[in-house]
């Protein structure tokens, strides 16, 4: 599929408040502003403009990706398992699997993730070069790939040039067209800058060549709904809430204070201010009746018995608290507790045992809305590397080749030990593999790992051998017998005392005795 071009942001056609209003919006205005085009702009002004929600669309996700979700076979073959797994490893390594190279395949997880939450929905697009040339690039080169991605955001989606009547017919809703079984069949996309000045240049894609990335929250949703939604106009009140404080702020901080007079005339120095102030010929009374001083200050002049008071602190509910309750939905939301987001210095152990393990669920509920399109990946990349000429060829009659698993970083503990401790007494009892703990406690390919341990401790069997024998270490051959000691955890061999006795010294020896130099004689 040829990639989209000159792709265009239109510019949003909602007005924001911004400033301090006497009208509330109400549920149904919000309503219709969720059903609109609009909807993303508003949700990227409120995180532009709301901190803690900046942060839970952007930092969030990149807490619950990590490095990346990696992803490994699961096929019973174990050649075509590790081939798949070291094929797709390097090609998602790689900038220039996004066709406009900002990052990696891992590196664009977290902000598709950032899509879903603040825009709603993303659509990815398969671009592909077709040529024969293509398929001998070496995955080694990283500045190319045959396989790349185009990422495509809700606003540059429409469905301008069509009359109402003509997108109702035809079921096309906001870029959107579904069939009569509420199937996406394709996507219409601005290809041009100028979509305020008419009708946009647009091009149609197939809907079966993109994944449509969203919360389903429910059945037949056409659109994904930006979580910010949620707190219906909770977050609107926000800004009003902040315009207001600081706006009292201001006024108290330029009001230096207030005189008392008889008549509640201003002093003659400030009526002197006052009247020079006045314009025209004769000077005409503005009406004003307090004096500005440099840089905005005032003072006010007052009558005897008269008074100026302000209400001082002491609010029925801290502001802090009014703002927590209205960004609550939008947290709740997400699924996380909301003492991740506003601290829990004041937890409890327990208590802060609970949240740990609700941040846990809930950054694993936030990668599974990336599963899916992991899954679509893995398909279409080791697919194609098992079409003739590919890498994977040689195993195209493997069956489960699209069997995958996850691989995750940790997610955050306070039990670190004791976590450790059970993993431990899980692999004793062949409740797991090794290679499932490491990839859970570190994130990294657990195969690659055993390799290289594995490794390490023969290379440290030959390096004591060529130190006590002076043969070169690329000369030793360590026997089987060796090297299956060495593959066995020790507490493991401890209970496996039918293997232990076989691996009997005597027998080691025997094997050291085959590689010793043969003595001279004499």
């Amino acid at each position: 599929m040829t990639p989209i071009t000159n792709a265009a942001l239109p510019t949003s056609r909602g007005t924001y408040r911004s400033m301090p209003t006497y009208q509330p919006w109400s549920s149904k205005q919000l309503e219709q502003l969720s059903k609109s085009r609009d909807q993303v702009q508003i949700s990227r002004f409120l995180q532009e403009k709301i901190p803690v929600l900046g942060y839970c669309t952007q930092a969030l996700p990149k807490e619950a990706i990590g490095k990346g979700i990696g992803l490994k076979s699961t096929s019973s073959n174990p050649e075509f398992k590790a081939a798949a797994t070291r094929y797709y490893k390097a090609w998602a390594d790689s900038r220039a699997v996004d066709l406009r190279k900002e990052g990696t395949f891992y590196d664009l997880q977290a902000r598709w993730l950032s899509a879903i939450i603040g825009d709603g929905e993303a659509f990815v697009q398969k671009v592909s070069d077709v040529s024969a040339a293509s398929m001998q690039w070496s995955l080694a080169d990283k500045s190319k790939r045959r396989l790349q991605l185009q990422t495509l955001l809700r606003d540059q989606l429409t469905s301008m040039g069509m009359t109402r009547t003509e997108q109702k017919d035809s079921r096309w809703i906001e870029g959107l067209q579904y069939n009569a079984l509420d199937q996406l069949i394709t996507l219409r996309v601005v290809t041009n800058d100028n979509i305020n000045n008419g009708i946009p240049k647009t091009l149609d894609l197939a809907a079966s060549n993109v994944f449509h990335l969203k919360e389903n929250i429910r059945f037949n949703q056409y659109h994904g709904i930006p979580f910010i939604f949620r707190s219906n106009e909770d977050l609107l009140d926000v800004l009003d809430l902040k315009a207001i404080r600081k706006h009292s702020a201001k006024i108290r901080s330029a009001l230096l204070g207030a005189t008392t007079t008889r008549d509640g005339k201003a002093p003659n120095a400030m009526q002197a201010v006052m009247a020079a102030e006045r314009e025209g010929n004769p000077s005409v009374d503005t009406g004003k009746r307090f004096v500005e001083i440099a840089e905005g200050a005032v003072m006010i002049p007052l009558a005897d018995g008269e008074t100026m008071s302000f209400f001082q602190g002491g609010e029925a509910i801290p502001f802090k608290q009014i703002l927590e309750e209205l960004t609550n939905p939008f947290v709740f939301g997400l699924g996380y507790p909301v003492e991740w987001i506003f601290g829990m210095g004041s937890l409890g152990g327990t208590a802060f045992r609970g949240v740990i393990e609700k941040v846990r669920r809930a950054h694993e509920n936030m990668r599974a809305l990336l599963y899916p399109f992991l899954q679509w990946t893995w398909e279409w990349v080791i697919a194609d590397a098992m079409m003739p000429g590919g890498a994977l060829a040689a195993f195209a009659t493997v069956e489960d080749w699209s069997e995958l698993d996850f691989v995750t970083d940790p997610d955050p503990s306070v039990d670190l030990g004791r976590n450790h401790t059970a993993d431990m007494e899980r692999l004793r009892a062949n409740a797991g593999t090794m290679e499932d703990y490491i990839e859970a406690r570190t994130g990294g390919s657990g195969i690659e790992v055993r390799k290289a341990r594995i490794t390490e401790k023969i290379d440290d069997v030959k390096f004591a051998i060529s130190i006590a024998t002076g043969l070169p270490m690329d000369q030793i051959i360590v026997p089987a017998s060796i090297a299956t000691l060495l593959a066995i955890d020790p507490m493991q061999l401890q209970a496996m005392s039918g293997l232990a006795s076989t691996l009997a010294p005597e027998s080691i020896a025997s094997d050291l005795e085959q590689i010793d130099p043969p003595r001279s004689q004499g």
